[in-house]
């Protein structure tokens, strides 16, 4: 048996060998057959199948081990290899074994294969076989032929197989009662795509789990437009966003979810239906000129007709996109992000909840000047900062669950403040901050461990205290 240096039988050395005339057609044969069906190594089963195409094997005993193969390896690309080397070297046999992987492979990448080996082809029995394929596969997933060869694209990029590809009817109009952005958002916590009378109108890409894939995936985004029905698209873990989504005209819902760095076309604003924006830890030095030209342009508009003046129109966006919320006038006690307006349009009553791991109060909130009551919960935040001075009109600060440790001078400057409620505070220290506040009437100090005689005689001097508490 011929073998390399270290005794072993290779796909290459057999190659070589049969060059040099060390070993005959046949022999070479045998031996690729055998590295076949012994090899516990799929490249080596691979490179076996790739090169027995080379030779004259068009006897049944390999039509059937071909076969064989195609039905029952345990590596999609093995069973890739082997269709090729049936429709290449049996093309009057391959048509059935081509159906059976069809109607049963779960590999998307060897039904791939097959589409593709029909396309490329004038034989009127491939061509109307891949049309009764195509059907099939229509019926399958649920979907129009045309966006088929897209889901099997997905598959492959994903690792998905048949069996693991979620679809779901599309449902809206639909709110949730806690007034959440389109139901979509929630469904992709479960389903890949959606599906409205067989056109694909709801998409998510899973980057999360795309090491090593990054330009199989940017092209793959690039294919988007061929979505031509898409409303709403969830992307997650992607650098930048592709100018060809641009060319979405009927997107309405956009997701952006864990990406480290974004980057936004300078002709986003051509998606003018795009009126829903979720963007979820996102990293952005800056609001770029496109993100705002879209707010203003899409998002901001829905404000202003409800009687919210422009100014904060562009504050309320910027939470609505940023913590997947559409923003509810009126307070209510379920709501977790809502606001009140003055009677010229303004806020002056803004709550909102963070997401868990949130460390500061969002900046825009600062843009509402004439905010006069703020409550925020949850989140990581440890300190009110300087900015804090900029809401001057304020009277109620509420930063419940908040572990607050540092409160900066700058609070001094909101005379108006009379209630500073912070349940999560954890202040070893009376912060000096606080004896500024000469308004004030309410003042809960959270799990702060500073000694109630010490409280005491930091707020003596505050006349308009009524309440002074802590947890512990």
């Amino acid at each position: 048996m011929t073998t390399n240096s270290d005794g072993l039988l290779t796909p290459d050395k057999i190659l070589n060998d049969f060059k040099n005339g060390k070993i005959i057609e046949k022999e070479a044969i045998s031996f690729l057959k055998t590295l076949i069906e012994k090899s516990n190594e799929s490249s080596i089963r691979i490179r076996s199948l790739n090169l027995l195409g080379r030779f004259n094997i068009n006897d049944d005993n390999t039509f059937k081990m071909l076969e064989s193969y195609l039905v029952s390896d345990d590596d999609h690309s093995v069973r890739e290899a082997a269709v090729k080397l049936i429709y290449k070297t049996f093309p009057s046999k391959s048509l059935e074994p081509l159906k059976w992987v069809i109607e049963n492979d779960e590999s998307p990448l060897a039904i791939k294969t097959v589409l593709n080996l029909l396309d490329n082809t004038e034989n009127p029995q491939a061509t109307l076989l891949k049309e009764e394929f195509l059907k099939f596969l229509s019926n399958l997933y649920g979907v129009i032929e045309r966006e088929v060869p897209f889901l099997l694209d997905y598959q492959i990029i994903f690792g998905k197989r048949r069996s693991t590809l979620t679809k779901k009817e599309y449902t809206l109009p639909y709110r949730h009662p806690s007034h959440y952005k389109p139901y979509f958002f929630d469904l992709y916590s479960f389903y890949d795509y959606l599906v409205l009378n067989q056109r694909i109108v709801g998409l998510k890409i899973p980057g999360y789990d795309c090491e090593g894939i990054e330009k199989a995936l940017e092209l793959f985004l690039e294919t988007l437009p061929s979505l031509t029905k898409l409303k709403y698209l969830s992307l997650f873990d992607v650098n930048s966003i592709p100018r060809s989504l641009t060319s979405l005209n009927r997107l309405k819902g956009l997701k952006l979810n864990g990406t480290k760095r974004l980057t936004l076309p300078n002709d986003i604003t051509k998606l003018k239906k795009l009126n829903e924006l979720y963007v979820r830890r996102v990293f952005l030095k800056r609001i770029s000129e496109s993100l705002l030209a879209l707010i203003k342009q899409n998002i901001a508009p829905k404000y202003i007709k409800r009687g919210v003046h422009p100014e904060d129109a562009m504050t309320l966006s910027l939470l609505d996109i940023y913590h997947s919320r559409e923003l509810v006038e009126g307070v209510y006690q379920w709501s977790d992000l809502s606001y009140e307006l003055n009677k010229e349009g303004y806020v002056i009553h803004l709550k909102k909840d963070l997401d868990d791991d949130a460390t500061s109060i969002p900046k825009f909130i600062y843009s509402l000047t004439h905010l006069e009551k703020l409550e925020i919960w949850h989140g990581l935040i440890m300190s009110i900062p300087h900015v804090i001075k900029k809401l001057k009109h304020l009277k109620y600060l509420s930063l419940g669950m908040c572990p607050i440790r540092y409160i900066s001078n700058s609070i001094g400057s909101l005379t108006s403040l009379e209630t500073l409620l912070l349940s999560g505070a954890k202040f070893n220290k009376f912060p000096e901050a606080i004896t500024k506040l000469t308004q004030l009437k309410e003042l809960d100090l959270g799990e702060s461990k500073i000694p109630t005689p010490i409280i005491r005689a930091k707020t003596a001097h505050l006349k308009n205290l009524k309440k002074c508490y802590k947890s512990i």
